[in-house]
């Protein structure tokens, strides 16, 4: 459910050529962009006890590519497995005994929230390269 940003690439190129760990440095502002969709969707998740809600979180996909990557991360192993059926919806046989309806609350934090996104990734990066920029 990967999504390109607009310019991304060239920004790429660009801060490649930096004297600084492009990785380190595009996962931190990764991560500074995710926090917008950890906050509201949180917001929007339904609450019952409150787990599912303190349950999201942003995290590092330690991948073996060379690629920064930040998920969003609902905490399966913290009985917050349910999400996917409020996320998705659930159908289970023909008789639709058991039928969730669909009530996205990550998509929604995603999509509502692209410039603000944006808008922190780059200002993050504005950080990294003005601090390369001063030779410190």
């Amino acid at each position: 459910m990967a999504t390109e940003i607009e310019g991304l690439a060239e920004l790429l190129n660009k801060l490649q050529r930096l004297p600084v760990d492009m990785e380190a440095a595009l996962t931190k502002s990764l991560k500074a962009g995710s926090k917008t969709i950890v906050k509201d969707a949180q917001s929007r998740a339904p609450v019952k006890t409150g787990n599912l809600r303190k349950q999201i979180k942003a995290v590092n996909n330690k991948t073996p590519s060379d690629d920064a990557d930040i998920e969003i991360d609902v905490g399966v192993g913290k009985n917050a497995f349910y999400w996917r059926f409020i996320e998705f919806g659930y159908n289970a046989g023909k008789k639709n005994k058991h039928k969730i309806e669909a009530r996205p609350f990550i998509r929604p934090a995603f999509d509502n929230n692209q410039q603000e996104i944006g808008d922190a990734i780059k200002a993050s990066l504005q950080k990294v390269i003005d601090k390369a920029g001063k030779g410190s």
